[in-house]
């Protein structure tokens, strides 16, 4: 009677690994030059409508509306506190911690859609570009 010990298992890691190394390099690049690229277009943004609102009347005190109050009907609070936190940072002397705030949520949801579409089969060089492409294009006007 002979006893097999456990079979070996293979391990295709640092293979796979290293054919994937390309597009996830691509990938971050895709993200920091966007970050970078949208960041330049959006230079000489200013505050426009609803952030004065969020920033003017709402707060934790003194406030004309709570955090909790919809703001056309959706729910902002997330949104409201990190205004009021960047506003007591850095004032309204200039936009670019805003615009970084919002593009980090922007490339966040690109990075997301890029593991989604991973997740889900897509090979990964078709992944990498049309992430990149959301990077660029996706934020609209």
């Amino acid at each position: 009677m002979t006893t097999a010990g456990p079979s070996p298992v293979r391990t295709d890691h640092g293979r796979r690994w290293r054919a994937e190394t390309p597009a996830i390099v691509a990938h971050a690049a895709s993200l920091l030059a966007g970050f970078v690229v949208l960041l330049y277009a959006n230079r000489g943004q200013w505050f426009w409508g609803d952030e004065w609102a969020f920033l003017g009347h709402r707060g934790l005190r003194h406030a004309d509306l709570s955090l909790w109050v919809p703001h056309s009907e959706h729910w902002s609070t997330g949104t409201i506190q990190i205004y009021r936190g960047l506003y007591t940072v850095f004032g309204v002397r200039t936009y670019i911690p805003y615009i970084v705030v919002l593009l980090l949520i922007h490339l966040a949801v690109a990075h997301l859609l890029w593991q989604v579409m991973r997740q889900a089969g897509i090979d990964l060089a078709v992944a990498t570009g049309l992430a990149a492409i959301y990077v660029l294009l996706g934020a609209g006007y």
